[in-house]
């Protein structure tokens, strides 16, 4: 703070030396000047405070002359200080609930704000809102403590011009953080310090909170159950077979996924699933207990084949087929067309389980012959099933089930398990056609044809083709076991789950994009706002006690202030206008300052009429009366002492 650049106009002197004239009773020069040159000073510096009467000085303590109240910055007062640091520990006391109860509670909802796309820029720039008055209370804090801090340094008295009135800690934050260390002015040095740290505030408060998904699980959901294991009535008219067998059709045209409530070789009871515009977040599933079927469907290629008579292009007669796989044989011929053949048939020749079984539950085999490869491929399969409790994960948004865990095989007393069905599973190739109407025959040739025609449609999509499939020993017996689990397990859906309408408990799982308190930034910035609290704190409790000798009656940053600061101060006639800071410090070498107590006016060692202490720990200066001969203790005189008895301070 550069105390005399507002001074070196020297107004004082300017208007001595404008008012001639004698001394006063005080030994002060009366003022001589023209009416006319007296009212051209007071236009320019105030009429009312330059008139020629005395100006008196602010006296000690008494009733007669009562002292102004001191003047001290808002943001310097213990009060403030104390709101500030109690401000910031609570704020980190805040955060860290805030962590926990984040931890606990899977974050804060965001309301739907990210579908604008704004999610990001809130949750970086409100955090900096909040902490932005802080910042600006410690920046605003520090300008204080700066500002009178050369007014503290004179309060200590016998210091020098340099480290005093010209002293100047307006060159930035950094520039005044090593004239500080220079001076070896340590509170203004640590609070330099702090505004430093301060600036960490704002990025560590920008990284606090975050989001990502998080699972929100909505227990006792009712949904509606709509099916139960049971041996449905109306299988024998095909209608469920035929219709299997066409989805599994175009699922290997289109490679479309498995249909509601079928996952893999799973069939679930039906149910009723939520609507996802009831629940919050996206991705939801729902969670139901219920029954389901697993299929299985035994497939895997012949251990033995045999063909004989095959002429590949070639057209008439017959070729012969045989095979072998599991105890089970079998031998059919058919045509020599000149072209791939595709087929299925169930295997009556086994030994073991499968020998008095009814054709609907026999192992059955799929073939297929390459013309071009004059080749065959059998895949005997035998379906099996078996019934759980199950709890099913369905998608709220596509109704499909996404997974399935099984809880146990306690399966209520049904007819599939037990009589009739005694747990055999249909093959949906080889049908009980007796008494059977021309449709339900219709739709037994459709399944048998369209089923291993599936099979030969999906051999078809590959790379390379039929031949690329049928050169590849176990690509017909994989592909076969995909395309009939599908078939069967949509058969299963339809065929062993009767009708019901009942209300079970559920659980809807959503994943939702939550507001998280990021643990590391919260911990990080908790510990920045403790350190710069308790930084501040001490910084401002060394400050307090380091300013309590300094007397102003305003703020120090207007030229007025400044002035009336140093009115009387007679060092200011030797400075000029124009005087550069190199010259005014040349000029005021060896020079000491202070302030005094009692005047509340800047003052140096050796001016005139002043009786020096050589120590300049205080000194009682008077000016004697003129003509009493005698120094006037017991009454104030304005221009008497202007220093102090002098008050240890501590090291700033």
């Amino acid at each position: 703070m550069d105390f005399l650049s507002s001074l070196a106009a020297r107004p004082f002197s300017l208007i001595s030396s404008a008012r001639g004239g004698g001394e006063d009773n005080y030994g002060r020069r009366q003022s001589s000047v023209s009416t006319h040159s007296l009212n051209s000073v007071e236009t320019v510096v105030g009429a009312q405070h330059l008139r020629a009467q005395e100006h008196y000085l602010y006296p000690p303590q008494t009733p007669q002359y009562p002292r102004p109240k001191k003047w001290l910055a808002v943001t310097l007062r213990p009060i403030f200080i104390a709101v500030l640091v109690s401000t910031m520990i609570v704020m980190g006391v805040i955060i860290q609930v805030a962590l926990r109860i984040s931890e606990q509670n899977q974050g804060w909802r965001t309301f739907g704000i990210e579908r604008f796309g704004g999610i990001n820029f809130l949750k970086s720039v409100i955090p900096v809102v909040l902490v932005m008055p802080i910042s600006y209370a410690w920046v605003k804090t520090d300008e204080a403590l700066v500002k009178i801090h050369p007014y503290v340094i004179l309060s200590r008295g016998n210091v020098s011009a340099e480290k005093s009135i010209l002293l100047n800690y307006t060159g930035g934050r950094f520039g005044t953080l090593f004239a500080s260390l220079r001076n070896r002015h340590w509170l203004v040095f640590m609070s330099s310090i702090l505004c430093i740290l301060n600036i960490t505030l704002s990025p560590m408060a920008s990284g606090l909170l975050t989001t990502r998904s998080a699972e929100i699980r909505t227990r006792n959901v009712q949904v509606r159950n709509q099916k139960v294991i049971g041996l449905n009535p109306t299988f024998s008219t095909l209608e469920f077979f035929v219709a299997a067998s066409g989805y599994a059709t175009a699922a290997a045209v289109h490679n479309l996924t498995d249909p509601p409530f079928v996952f893999g070789g799973w069939a679930a009871a039906e149910f009723v699933v939520p609507e996802a515009e009831l629940f919050r977040g996206t991705n939801g599933t729902v969670n139901v207990p219920t029954q389901a079927v697993q299929t299985t469907t035994g497939c895997g290629r012949a251990e033995t084949l045999n063909l004989s008579g095959a002429t590949g292009t070639q057209t008439g007669g017959s070729m012969t087929i045989s095979g072998t796989w599991r105890g089970c044989t079998i031998r059919f011929d058919i045509p020599n067309a000149g072209m791939d053949q595709f087929g299925v048939t169930e295997v009556s020749s086994c030994t073991g389980s499968n020998a008095n079984i009814a054709n609907p539950f026999k192992p059955v085999l799929f073939w297929f012959y390459s013309k071009d490869l004059n080749q065959a491929s059998l895949t005997f399969c035998q379906p099996t099933i078996k019934l759980f409790n199950v709890v099913v994960e369905a998608s709220l948004q596509t109704k499909l089930m996404t997974n399935i865990t099984i809880v146990d095989e306690n399966v209520a007393a049904n007819n599939v398990s037990g009589n009739p069905q005694n747990g055999l599973a249909f093959n949906g190739v080889a049908f009980d056609l007796t008494n059977a109407d021309p449709f339900v025959q219709a739709r037994a040739t459709s399944t048998r044809t369209g089923l291993p025609g599936a099979v030969y449609r999906a051999a078809q999509e590959q790379p390379g083709g039929i031949v690329a499939v049928m050169q590849n020993e176990n690509a017909f017996a994989e592909m076969t076991n995909k395309v009939y689990l599908q078939f069967l397990s949509i058969v299963a859906k339809s065929t062993y789950f009767v009708s019901s309408n009942n209300v079970i408990n559920s659980e809807v799982i959503n994943w939702e994009l939550r507001l998280y308190v990021y643990p590391i930034a919260a911990h990080s910035f908790t510990a920045a706002l403790v350190l710069i609290a308790i930084l501040g704190a001490l910084i401002h409790f060394s400050h307090a006690r380091a300013r309590q000798n300094v007397y102003m009656s305003l703020d120090p940053g207007s030229i007025g202030a400044t002035l009336s600061m140093s009115s009387h101060s007679k060092f200011i006639s030797m400075l000029n206008a124009g005087d550069d800071e190199g010259k005014i410090s040349r000029t005021l070498r060896g020079m000491r300052f202070g302030i005094s107590s009692r005047t509340w006016q800047i003052a140096a060692q050796g001016e005139d009429d002043y009786r020096q202490d050589t120590a300049y720990t205080g000194v009682t200066d008077v000016y004697p009366r003129r003509g009493s001969g005698k120094d006037v203790e017991d009454e104030y005189d304005p221009s008497r002492a202007l220093l102090s008895d002098p008050v240890k301070t501590p090291m700033i």
